[in-house]
């Protein structure tokens, strides 16, 4: 799925004046994130009818740079997640503006020392014991996101850029270089391995990486779902209706 920067940013800042006329001035303000998260969520979730269940969302966050053990300055990816949790009241009449508020507060929480303390025990508990990570308490609906936008700013990827010279094992040139890879603007692929038939996957959404104007986000739901979601999309492609 791809969200333009221009979609993303007419919703939060739609979001944020909802918030300022309900609650006033002082409110967290949202994000790009906040906003692209809460999205996800409610098109996950839009054949849902209009009964309400306790939801949780969640937030992969880096804790890199917001623990005095854990300093800036070097690009690791993976090896220090934190979990935020926003566990509210929903049903698909819930507001994108109070979600994306409940998320940002989960996530300003969770960024904060004790917090991430917290959070790396109780990940390491899970890992010991051989247990798959928790979504909630049982019944409650859920989903979770990972933004890895910011994960790639400074990663130099021109190494693994095809050689479109075609030289052979003994640096000697093959020849002309392919007409069709040339005509071709550089690409990079980023994507996930998983099984197709694995659901849990409809309970979470990489935002795998911010180009072209936009973000681009593997998105999974039921065939049935996605119906609606693509319907969604047509009548209503600025998701005012959200």
């Amino acid at each position: 799925m791809f969200l333009p920067v221009s979609l993303v940013t007419r919703l939060r800042d739609r979001c944020n004046d909802e918030l300022t006329s309900k609650h006033g001035s002082d409110h967290p303000v949202l994000t790009n994130g906040d906003v692209i998260s809460s999205t996800l969520a409610k098109l996950a979730y839009l054949n849902r009818n209009k009964k309400t269940k306790t939801f949780v969302l969640g937030e992969t966050v880096n804790a890199r740079g917001r623990h005095p053990a854990l300093p800036e300055g070097k690009h690791y990816l993976h090896n220090c997640p934190a979990y935020a949790c926003a566990r509210f009241k929903f049903n698909k009449n819930t507001p994108l503006s109070e979600i994306a508020l409940k998320h940002r507060i989960s996530v300003n929480e969770t960024a904060q020392t004790a917090s991430i303390e917290r959070s790396f025990a109780v990940t390491k508990k899970v890992f010991d014991g051989g247990y798959g990570f928790p979504m909630g308490e049982a019944g409650d609906l859920s989903f979770h996101v990972t933004n890895w936008s910011s994960a790639w700013h400074g990663i130099d990827f021109s190494h693994v850029r095809k050689d479109t010279s075609a030289t052979n094992a003994t640096g000697e040139s093959n020849g002309a270089p392919d007409s069709v890879s040339n005509a071709a603007l550089p690409m990079l692929v980023l994507g996930s391995s998983t099984q197709r038939d694995s659901s849990i996957h409809r309970l979470s959404a990489p935002i795998l990486c911010k180009a072209d104007g936009g973000y681009w986000v593997a998105f999974t739901t039921s065939t049935k779902n996605m119906l609606l979601v693509d319907e969604l999309l047509k009548k209503d492609p600025l998701l005012d209706t959200l």
